[in-house]
């Protein structure tokens, strides 16, 4: 049923969640992979202050490493493979999961955090939207 996986991953504990039922899931359906797709998003402001501000939650996103959710895929002998792509997130996770036949998205219910979340807008919420194919969204 759930052969391909994507997994929308940003460092933050419910994407970590995210990880976790996916793994779950893939042991109950025998997947063939997990993918891991982190979305980098570039985001110009005019305001040279907010800027500065922003782009500090711009590093912590850019800074999340796939290390946490690689030692459990490994621990659990989940095969997997990561992405990094640059550009807005829902958007890349529901064009990966088309263009890549996947059967399943499971995103994290919350992400980095509000001020980016009302500054970029819910990637749950676009994927649930917007994704062909069926949506996990993880709390």
């Amino acid at each position: 049923m759930y052969k391909k996986i994507l997994v929308a991953y940003d460092g933050s504990e419910p994407s970590l969640r995210a990880v976790e039922h996916a793994v779950s899931l893939a042991k109950m359906y025998k997947s063939e992979k997990i993918t891991l797709l982190q979305a980098i998003q570039n985001v110009p402001m005019n305001d040279p202050l907010f800027i500065v501000h922003y782009y500090q939650f711009e590093d912590d996103a850019n800074g999340a490493t796939f290390e946490p959710a690689e030692n459990i895929l490994n621990a659990e002998g989940i095969p997997f493979e990561t992405k990094m792509l640059h550009g807005e997130p829902g958007m890349l996770v529901t064009q990966v999961a088309k263009d890549n036949n996947y059967d399943l998205i499971v995103v994290g219910g919350t992400g980095k955090g509000l001020i980016k979340k009302a500054i970029l807008g819910s990637v749950s919420s676009y994927v649930t939207t917007n994704a062909k194919c069926p949506v996990l969204v993880v709390k």
